[in-house]
């Protein structure tokens, strides 16, 4: 049997909807994110911590946050319920772009030394350890019970990484645009990125079949891409709650080289109305292009839209 076909939404107005369903007449902004290497760890991995190739939503979501903390539009920190409700007021959803054919990098890994329960609760009782060692024989022997190695994959791109933000309506750009600039993190904590907004444009229905941003895996029917799991979906107050997992499709593809291999922006080939506008970058022009299903990805993960 067929796929049950979703019913069309109605176009919305120019100001945008307060919907959550992405449709023609949204206004979305590109952002640029330079970094020198990125490590957006795979939530299926186990004990080493392989990264992803693209930062999934709730990952550009939480740097938003950031922002949104930074502005003074919230209270209580950048994960607390203010946060998530003022930055679910603004963006309806987020994801990584791709730019069809051009290399997004390589892959690399690197054992990290990190020293545990510093930011715990305890934290305090293991600071006085540590100081207290310095007059005791015990010293090397009580960091070494708060340190441990870690092996982490990087991605070190060769072009900037972006994303696109979709406003739920078009007052919220200026807002979504300053939150952007204080973004400096894409993953882990040495992972840090320069970010900036390169231009915003309004969704309209397109005749492609093709989008350079993740989908849900059952929308796919073709293309290039990588499959990878998001986090458990967070429940509907922005909590994170576990109730299921994700197989999401990402726009980019492993090509062999001489010495290994490159990661290669790609298209992914879905059923149903794609969605689509393109702004002018500093390196040529973006490209936007969206399945309706859109809002069903940017749910997963440590943040929700209301």
């Amino acid at each position: 049997m067929g796929k049950k076909r979703r019913a069309r939404m109605p176009i919305a107005e120019e100001n945008g909807s307060s919907s959550d369903t992405v449709r023609p007449g949204d206004w979305v902004v590109v952002a640029e994110l330079a970094t020198p290497a990125f490590s957006v760890k795979n939530p299926e991995a186990y004990q080493v911590a392989s990264p992803l190739p693209l930062p999934l939503p709730s990952t550009l979501l939480g740097g938003l946050m950031r922002g949104v903390s930074l502005l003074d539009s919230c209270t209580g920190g950048i994960a607390s319920q203010s946060c998530i409700e003022k930055t679910g007021m603004m963006v309806k959803a987020a994801a990584p772009l791709s730019k069809p054919g051009q290399i997004l990098g390589v892959e690399w890994e690197v054992v990290l030394r990190r020293l545990r329960k510093v930011l715990e609760p305890d934290s305090e009782k293991c600071s006085k350890k540590k100081n207290a060692g310095k007059r005791s024989n015990r010293a090397l022997d009580e960091l070494r019970e708060m340190s441990d190695a870690l092996l982490r994959g990087y991605i070190t791109p060769y072009n900037p990484v972006y994303a696109v933000f979709v406003a739920r309506n078009r007052d919220d750009i200026n807002k979504i645009e300053k939150a952007i600039w204080y973004i400096d993190r894409l993953g882990d904590s040495e992972s840090l990125v320069s970010a900036r907004p390169v231009g915003r444009c309004q969704l309209a229905e397109v005749r492609s079949r093709s989008v350079n941003t993740p989908v849900a895996l059952d929308s796919a029917v073709g293309g290039s891409f990588t499959v990878v799991y998001a986090p458990a979906r967070a429940d509907g107050t922005g909590g994170t709650r576990r109730i299921e997992a994700i197989a999401i499709a990402m726009p980019v593809k492993r090509e062999a080289v001489e010495r290994g291999y490159v990661i290669v922006y790609s298209e992914i080939e879905v059923e149903g109305s794609v969605y689509g506008c393109s702004v002018e970058g500093i390196e040529g022009r973006i490209n936007v292009a969206v399945h309706e299903s859109f809002h069903e990805v940017s749910g997963y993960g440590i943040w929700m839209p209301a």
